[in-house]
């Protein structure tokens, strides 16, 4: 393996000098990525070689976590009042997300947006002719049975997660 050298690269003191140094940048980036590049290409049948096992393994990794998710919504008594559960390998999570607006059934965000034109609720309607929707989420409380009207809803999930702690990985 070659080992790179290290040279100091002077402040510019004139253009003249702040172009010549662009140009080496130039040059030293172009031959960059013709180093990552080559490097990629050798990768290449090393991914190859490693797929169907990383597949197979991305698979059961997914069948784990599902299991552990079905055991999490049923199994609340080791839970509590909590959303996390640590255990000796791993944590457990449930995790909300933030709230955003969805469109209720059929609507779209074009019928949307005639909806809030019709019901002269520009406020919520940007210049670029789209709903703003991060002002609708702010003014949903407000809006009440408007945002069905306007043929929004709020919506709110909450995600799974199946963390390995360090030391686990390492076995």
């Amino acid at each position: 393996m070659k080992k790179a050298t290290v040279a100091i690269c002077p402040v510019p003191k004139s253009r003249d000098d702040a172009e010549s140094v662009m140009q080496t940048l130039a040059e030293s980036t172009h031959k960059l990525d013709s180093v990552m590049s080559a490097m990629e290409l050798e990768f290449i049948p090393i991914r190859q070689q490693y797929s169907v096992e990383m597949v197979a393994l991305t698979e059961e990794i997914m069948r784990q976590k599902k299991a552990l998710k079905k055991w999490a919504k049923k199994d609340q008594e080791h839970w509590g009042d909590s959303k996390t559960l640590e255990l000796m390998h791993g944590t457990l999570a449930f995790r909300t997300t933030p709230k955003a607006l969805i469109p209720i059934g059929e609507m779209t965000m074009d019928t949307v947006l005639d909806n809030l034109i019709t019901l002269h609720l520009l406020d919520y309607v940007r210049t670029k002719r789209e709903p703003n929707l991060e002002k609708i989420l702010a003014d949903a409380e407000t809006l009440g049975e408007q945002l069905e009207v306007i043929g929004l809803q709020v919506t709110q999930r909450e995600t799974f997660m199946a963390t390995p702690k360090e030391e686990a990985k390492a076995t």
